[in-house]
């Protein structure tokens, strides 16, 4: 059964799974690290950076992917950025890139 989370935009996708964080300022909060699949490009980086024993990421063809996580990532745009809970970079907003 999946517990109910609060969001800053009610009705995620249900494939949007996140993890609570740890943390005394981060009581009652969750998170997730989304990526766009639309711009991958398949290099391997992401998974060879992951600093997780058990990498979170995993190679699988893009075409299986973008149907579900196109709408995670739209979703995971409309929650605003809680980087000042943390003094730590990688809970920072991204610098934004234009789109072509």
């Amino acid at each position: 059964m999946r517990r109910k989370r609060s969001f800053d935009v009610l009705s995620p996708p249900w494939s949007f799974v996140t993890l609570e964080a740890e943390g005394a300022s981060l009581e009652g909060l969750h998170f997730r690290i989304q990526i766009d699949t639309r711009d991958c490009t398949g290099c391997g980086s992401c998974i060879d950076v992951c600093p997780a024993n058990t990498k979170a990421l995993e190679r699988k063809p893009l075409a299986s992917q973008t149907a579900q996580q196109v709408p995670n990532f739209d979703f995971a745009s409309t929650v605003s950025y809680k980087d000042d809970l943390l003094d730590r970079h990688q809970w920072h907003e991204p610098a934004r890139t234009a789109r072509t």
